[in-house]
């Protein structure tokens, strides 16, 4: 079995000169030309001069009567009628009626129709063999038309069971094979095919989405009929589901795939967080120990190993973060909220007294409530705010605004460092992207971007010179009247 392709490739297959006699006239035009004519004249002057000349020897030699004559006559014409192609039943029966007319019926070599039972008998004549044509060909036209449906049925079979197994060489073979052309599978990316005399061409549609597209080129001598679009249009509803199967069985199984992706990186991630837990916390207290009995010359040392541990601990608790909330064990507990409270108890209780203390804060008033999370909400903001401090001078002050704009609350953070490279701006809330501070394992970010998306939140970053980056939260605005009730209350 192939590896099944989002879009069909190019691919041809070459067919046979002549396509099998009952699925010919799906492909092939039947023109009355001048040459077909008179070779089905010809035959019918054959038939006619064979039968003469029998009629002739049996009336010396068996003393046969000129109506036994007719009947013979009338026998061939509804024999052969049958056989050949109109209009040469026509002429067959004409020149029958002419032949015994002419050569059996006195006065004999003279077209003389005397008496009334003479022009009956030729009138009959003329009415029995044309009907007998007409019943017996349409009788061969029913029996064709059956074993050419049947002919279409197994190539349809056939070319099924080639998709099914993803067997497009062989599915296009078979196309080509029984319909006597070149077949083509084009993929959409390729211009539409150009109408030819001898091509026939369809767009593989599911819906209004493009696929491809199927193509047959015939040979000169081949005129693509109704019958052979109709062929096609069937052909490519088979290849349209066919290759919307393959898109959905690469969907499932690149959605399974990322699954067990997912997976392994989040039981990866829960055991790293929790052999790393507990290391740590034995750092942390042996540090503490030697900070109260280690020899002064060592403190330097003790410094640099207790912020190399609190950094192992402020990544341990957004490892666990980001752990709970790709597993959605966090639930959000939304409330209505006033802006500038929500903002004055996150600084009194989420953000330590050294960032604290260079915050400028600006409130718009009046200014409506939120619904949110607030302790959600206080990590995304207290990162912020936390970045801003870390990237900009430890005198420069940090400015947090909170405005109304577009029935949007918005919480902006403002620092007054170098701001962020705009080759980094695009993807500074994906997750490991540290851009050029190497420091940072590039957690923090994606962790505020992945609890935004759980308060309905929306995050922008953007540079505001002279001063550094702008981080922003944006909340929708409480409808008018919980507005009214939060202030009330």
């Amino acid at each position: 079995m192939t590896t099944p392709s989002l879009e069909p490739t190019k691919l041809l297959a070459e067919g046979t000169s002549t396509p099998p006699p009952f699925l010919f006239e799906f492909i092939q035009e039947k023109p009355l030309r001048g040459r077909h004519l008179l070779a089905n004249l010809v035959k019918v002057l054959i038939i006619i001069g064979l039968t003469t000349l029998v009629c002739f020897l049996a009336t010396r030699w068996l003393d046969l009567k000129p109506e036994a004559c007719c009947l013979l006559y009338l026998g061939v014409t509804v024999l052969f009628g049958a056989i050949l192609p109109p209009p040469a039943p026509f002429f067959l029966a004409i020149f029958s009626l002419i032949s015994w007319n002419f050569f059996f019926t006195e006065p004999a070599f003279s077209l003389r129709i005397d008496t009334a039972d003479e022009l009956i008998l030729h009138v009959l004549f003329l009415l029995i063999a044309i009907v007998m044509n007409r019943l017996t060909a349409g009788l061969r036209q029913r029996e064709r038309e059956s074993r050419q449906n049947v002919a279409k049925s197994e190539l349809l079979r056939e070319c099924q069971t080639a998709l099914a197994t993803d067997n497009t060489p062989r599915f296009l073979n078979l196309i080509s094979a029984s319909l006597g052309g070149t077949a083509e599978l084009l993929p959409a990316s390729t211009t539409p095919p150009v109408s030819e005399p001898h091509v026939v061409s369809t767009a593989l549609n599911r819906g209004v989405e493009n696929l491809g597209y199927l193509k047959i080129k015939f040979s000169d001598a081949l005129h693509p009929s109704p019958k052979a679009h109709s062929l096609l249009e069937e052909l490519s509803n088979l290849t349209s589901a066919h290759l919307e199967r393959q898109r959905f069985v690469l969907a499932a199984e690149k959605a399974q795939k990322a699954a067990i992706s997912e997976r392994l990186g989040r039981a990866l991630l829960d055991n790293v967080t929790h052999e790393v837990k507990t290391p740590v916390s034995i750092m942390l207290a042996s540090i503490h120990r030697l900070r109260t009995h280690s020899d002064p010359r060592h403190a330097e040392d003790i410094v640099n190993i207790s912020e190399a541990a609190n950094r192992l601990v402020r990544i341990t608790e957004e490892l666990t973060l980001l752990s709970s909330v790709q597993v959605q064990m966090l639930r959000p507990r939304t409330e209505h909220c006033n802006a500038g409270e929500l903002v004055e108890e996150i600084l009194a209780n989420a953000v330590q007294n050294k960032i604290k203390q260079r915050v400028k804060v600006e409130v718009q008033a009046p200014l409506a409530c939120v619904r949110t999370d607030p302790q959600f909400f206080s990590i995304i903001l207290s990162n912020f705010l936390s970045n801003a401090a870390r990237h900009s001078a430890a005198t420069s002050p940090i400015l947090l605004q909170v405005k109304e704009a577009n029935g949007q609350v918005i919480f902006a953070v403002t620092d007054h460092g170098q701001g962020v490279a705009e080759t980094d701006l695009p993807h500074i809330f994906e997750r490991f992207y540290r851009g050029d501070n190497p420091g940072s394992l590039g957690l923090g970010l994606s962790i505020c971007r992945e609890i935004a998306g759980i308060l309905e939140a929306e995050l922008t970053v953007h540079n505001r010179p002279p001063l550094g980056a702008e981080f922003a939260i944006h909340l929708p605005a409480a409808p008018p009247y919980f507005a009214k009730e939060e202030s009330l209350s």
